[in-house]
């Protein structure tokens, strides 16, 4: 009695081992189609195909995993340079408060020592208030200049993902052409 490959396979998952004793060979033989109906996917052919489908596969597969990677990378980038501009505008404000005590302490011990908001007091005063706005002009360029870099950077992330995409898809579909 010819036994099939099923068959076998059910006798061996279900724990039926009573037509097999040790030392004989009465485990069922399980038989395979002749090679005159084997099928087309695993002809010859078919088989020396596997590779080049499989690192097609690997290669769409990178591109899209690079594509993701830039995204990510530009997602980051352009979340730094939020916050470099809302760093920027703290320091802004930091500085104005320093600002705004430091003319304060001047003018209070100006009219402790009864000297009058004129003359050199007053261009003291000016030229105290234009240190701070110089401050607050180079902390405001930093921070854009920072977000500016971070954004660019977002732009190139963008674009490498879109590259590692093409590419991807580009090496996948040679490996394809090359079973033509």
């Amino acid at each position: 009695m010819e036994t099939s490959l099923l068959d076998s396979a059910d006798e061996i998952f279900n724990g039926d081992y009573s037509n097999m004793s040790i030392g004989q060979s009465s485990m069922p033989v399980p038989t395979f189609p002749s090679s005159s109906t084997t099928s087309a996917a695993s002809s010859p052919s078919a088989m020396n195909a596997m590779p080049n489908i499989a690192a097609a596969g690997g290669s769409i597969l990178s591109g899209i995993g690079g594509y993701m990677q830039g995204q990510e990378t530009a997602a980051a980038d352009e979340y730094n340079a939020g916050l470099a501009i809302m760093k920027g505008q703290f320091q802004v404000e930091e500085i104005g408060t320093e600002e705004t005590q430091t003319i304060s302490t001047q003018k209070a011990m100006y009219a402790k020592a009864g000297v009058a908001m004129s003359g050199s007091v007053l261009d003291t005063a000016l030229s105290t208030a234009t240190q701070f706005e110089y401050s607050k002009e180079i902390a405001t360029f930093n921070a854009q200049s920072q977000a500016n870099m971070d954004n660019y950077e977002a732009k190139v992330a963008k674009s490498q993902g879109q590259f590692a995409l093409a590419s991807g898809l580009l090496s996948g579909a040679m490996d394809m052409a090359a079973l033509i």
